[in-house]
């Protein structure tokens, strides 16, 4: 750019040659040049040395251009070199990223070692029964070695009072009236040691249990076949072995579900236990867990069923036998059978004449289940002999005002 500058500036000079002589400074080479012209006649002669000088100067200066622009190639091809090292760059983020997930598969090992710390709390609370289901079958004199098999995986529970202390409380003088319904069955989980325990306190002594065994053959105290609406589990009780039942807790998250063993030695012969045999399959077990304790004496055996009445009649001719029906045809064949000393109605056969016909057919009169104030009075003023709760407390305190 420098030399068209030059060169231009040598064209403004040659071109400014022809102007008047009075605009340039004078010298000596433009005043022979001026002579020179002078002696021609016109000036516009003059023009074609200046112009014949201009071509011969602009090719060398031009020809010099090229090597110049030449140049400014191998300056841009430098930039994608530069460009180039850009990727090497980024592609060393990939390893970088890639070493997250190692780091990330590391945690399921350690949340994988959490089972085995909370598989080991059953052995810890298995524990606790044993000292316990021991020292309860001394107190009620059980023999040694008889206990030990049922109370297995059994862990403390919530209890009302030390079982000695409650076990001194007076019974209610209205206590042979009032069957406690699977303990205090409205006010604590049904059929665990709070409820039962709640319900002696009251002053009852007498206090319910259904039967289910297990796969294994333990028998449990459950109303339901399965123990889906104390605990969830939706599996029947045949399906789940003793260790299985052993493991659940109750929704309220307090309490296990009881063995019938376990039972029979918090309480022993302190109570009369009030129990439903439900499944023929667990009559077996049933007579020889009794034998075993020695508790004949100190049951009420029910069933909805006429034959396996009459089976445990055979067996334990003096346990009490209370048969539970809601049907007229079935009430008449009780009222006939002379192994039943119990009839228990509801609904349609709770009335005054059925009452009538059963203490004149040397039998007590038992209604279920009972809850109301209502209720509780009519059954009282009618004078059934004992019934059904789940309220004791309030059938105590209504028992003392209405019984005459």
């Amino acid at each position: 750019m420098k030399r068209w500058m030059i060169l231009a500036a040598i064209l403004l000079l040659l071109c400014g040659c022809g102007e008047p002589k009075d605009n340039k400074p004078a010298s000596q080479p433009e005043t022979a040049l001026q002579s020179e012209q002078a002696k021609t006649e016109t000036a516009a002669t003059q023009i074609p040395p200046a112009i014949s000088t201009t071509p011969e100067t602009v090719p060398p200066e031009t020809e010099t251009i090229p090597p110049e622009t030449e140049t400014v190639p191998p300056e841009t091809e430098t930039i994608p070199l530069e460009t180039e090292t850009v990727p090497p760059e980024t592609e060393t983020i990939p390893p970088e990223t890639e070493t997250v997930p190692p780091e990330t598969e590391t945690v399921p090992p350690e949340t994988e070692t959490i089972p085995p710390e909370t598989e080991t709390v059953p052995p810890e609370t298995e524990t606790n029964p044993a000292g316990t289901g021991a020292s309860a079958s001394e107190l009620q004199g059980h023999p040694a070695g008889t206990t030990e098999p049922e109370v297995t995986g059994q862990a403390e529970d919530e209890y009302l009072a030390d079982v000695a202390a409650l076990l001194e409380l007076p019974a209610s003088p209205y206590a042979a009236h009032v069957y406690s319904h699977q303990g205090t069955s409205k006010e604590e989980d049904s059929e665990t040691f709070a409820a039962y325990d709640l319900a002696i306190a009251y002053g009852s002594r007498y206090i319910e249990q259904d039967l289910m065994l297990s796969a294994d053959g333990v028998i449990y105290c459950s109303h339901d076949s399965s123990p889906e609406a104390l605990t969830g589990e939706k599996r029947l009780f045949s399906e789940l072995t003793s260790e299985e039942i052993d493991a659940l807790r109750t929704k309220s998250g307090k309490h296990r579900l009881l063995r019938l063993s376990s039972v029979f030695e918090r309480y022993g012969t302190a109570v009369t236990y009030v129990i439903e045999i439900k499944d023929a399959n667990t009559l077996e077990p049933f007579v020889e867990l009794v034998r075993a304790y020695g508790m004949q004496d100190h049951i009420i055996v029910q069933s909805s069923s006429l034959s396996k009445l009459k089976s445990l009649e055979e067996i334990f001719p003096d346990m009490p036998k209370l048969f539970l029906t809601f049907n007229e045809e079935k009430f008449e064949s009780a009222l006939k059978a002379s192994y039943v000393d119990i009839i228990s109605v509801n609904g349609k056969l709770f009335s005054q004449e059925i009452c009538d016909r059963v203490h004149a057919a040397g039998k007590q009169y038992n209604v279920a289940v009972v809850n109301s104030i209502g209720m509780i009075r009519d059954v009282i003023e009618m004078g059934v002999d004992s019934y059904f709760t789940d309220y004791t407390g309030k059938a105590f305190v209504l028992e003392a005002l209405y019984r005459k």
